[in-house]
């Protein structure tokens, strides 16, 4: 099965056997004779059909500007997705193996189609569609809804066995979602319902619950008795607070609640020890909670608009990845290179001053990236990182790359982008392993052997006072 809509999917006939590339061309050759063209500029095959192969079969079938779905599709022996992109199409008739179907409605607004029941489909999507029957519906487990009405299909909704549902730009009632105890991923996303959630711990399988951009204004206490639930994401709402019940949720994995009103996290998270990550940026919360010290298996953080200082909380080993962006002070805590274990360190717009010699501890990192700092050199400790991969400065004042870079034995690509920068890194030339080079260095003239220093690399970006170059 295809996880991404079209992922891996292609037009090439060499990739077919002769039964099935027959079955392409005698589809063709129907819909172009019985007139079920949509658009009549459309006139080569790659213009309706692109197939998805595993063992050395159509597995997934994308079909677009079609009206009716050619007969010699239903002979496919593997068949498991169908996508159908469509302007017109009535009616989807029954596949004999279909596992996951999705049906885009290409005008605005939703429109009626009538789906005959598949006896193995498991996943549903439908985009802009409202079946007339519910023979479609009966065996599935996962459910996709976009662009309707949600109150023309609460009544069969409601009696269906699912484990997920997603919804998506929907209107309507949907607080009956709430009785189908057999969910365990609920996902509601930009969409403005009506729903009361004072019964969300009927869900007691939950294990996944997105409540994003739905106007939230208040999360009930009882949220804390789904003991199931692993990833709740709350962002952009209107939340101005959080229970302390949430601290009950000991299965929780990932915390999303950015773009909200809140001013202060509910220090009882401080209790979830095997939490990963809790994403709260684009809030009122101008500090690191003290209680992050407290979570040992904390995995990520992305902090915005927060005192440097208050990162003193951090003391956790297991971080290995941490995003400060517009943050406010000009020194990092030493706590931040005591992260044995970080193999992402991103700091943008925030005003430091200096990258200290204790970068060098970070010998887990991978991906540093500087942006808009006012850093005007860089510590001789930071090229000692020998499993950095990728390296991106830009948008500081730094005026010289020494030479030692060098000992970056696996970086793979560097970005620099400096106004100041005087002379060409030709240090690059001693990386054996860089494979992408991009930079914008106005005021450094590129030097003449400059293929040389770059011997090894496969792309380069090169802006320099007087040219510009590509390789």
């Amino acid at each position: 099965m295809v996880n991404g809509l079209l992922v891996g999917y292609s037009s090439n006939m060499d990739v077919l056997d002769d039964l099935e590339r027959d079955l392409i061309i005698m589809s063709f050759r129907e819909a172009q004779l019985a007139g079920y063209i949509e658009n009549p500029t459309s006139r080569s095959i790659t213009d309706f059909f692109s197939w998805y192969v595993e063992g050395g079969h159509i597995v997934g079938l994308h079909v677009r500007n079609l009206s009716v779905l050619p007969g010699f599709l239903f002979e496919l022996p593997k068949l498991e997705e169908l996508i159908v992109f469509s302007n017109s199409i009535q009616r989807i008739p029954s596949f004999a193996n279909l596992k996951r179907m999705v049906l885009v409605n290409l005008k605005p607004g939703t429109r009626q189609i009538e789906c005959m029941a598949q006896p193995k489909l498991e996943n549903l999507q439908l985009i802009g569609f409202s079946p007339t029957n519910q023979d479609i519906f009966e065996n599935i487990s996962s459910l996709s809804l976009r662009r309707i009405n949600f109150d023309e299909l609460s009544p069969i909704i409601s009696q269906l066995n699912l484990k997920r549902i997603e919804l998506s730009n929907i209107d309507g009632d949907i607080t009956c979602l709430l009785d189908m105890t057999s969910l365990e991923q609920l996902e509601i996303f930009i969409a403005r319902p009506e729903i009361d959630l004072t019964k969300i711990d009927n869900l007691k399988n939950l294990k996944s619950l997105v409540l994003f951009d739905i106007n939230l204004r208040e999360i009930p206490k009882n949220i804390g008795n789904l003991s199931k639930l692993e990833y709740l994401d709350l962002g952009k709402n209107s939340l101005t607070t959080l229970p302390e019940e949430m601290g009950e949720l000991t299965a929780l994995k990932i915390l999303k609640v950015r773009s909200n009103k809140l001013s202060k996290l509910p220090s009882s998270l401080g209790n979830i020890k095997d939490i990963l990550e809790i994403d709260f940026r684009d809030n009122k919360i101008n500090a690191l909670p003290s209680f992050f010290k407290s979570l040992p298996s904390l995995f990520k953080l992305q902090v915005e608009n927060i005192a440097l200082e208050s990162l003193r909380h951090l003391k956790n080993a297991s971080l290995e990845y941490l995003s400060i962006v517009n943050c406010k002070g000009d020194s990092l805590p030493e706590c931040i290179f005591e992260q044995f274990k970080l193999k992402t360190l991103i700091i943008w717009k925030t005003p430091i001053t200096n990258i200290p010699g204790s970068i060098g501890n970070l010998k887990s990192l991978k991906w540093l990236f500087l942006r808009s700092l006012k850093i005007e050199s860089l510590p001789k400790e930071m090229f000692e990182l020998t499993k950095l991969e990728k390296l991106n400065i830009e948008d500081c004042p730094v005026k010289f790359i020494p030479n030692n870079i060098g000992g970056l034995k696996s970086l793979k690509s560097i970005s620099i982008f400096s106004n100041v920068l005087t002379y060409f890194p030709i240090g690059l030339s001693s990386l054996q392993n860089l494979k992408r080079v991009e930079l914008q260095i106005p005021n450094s003239p590129i030097p003449n052997d400059y293929k040389e220093i770059l011997e090894n690399v496969e792309v380069a970006i090169i802006r320099s006072r007087n040219q510009s170059i590509m390789l």
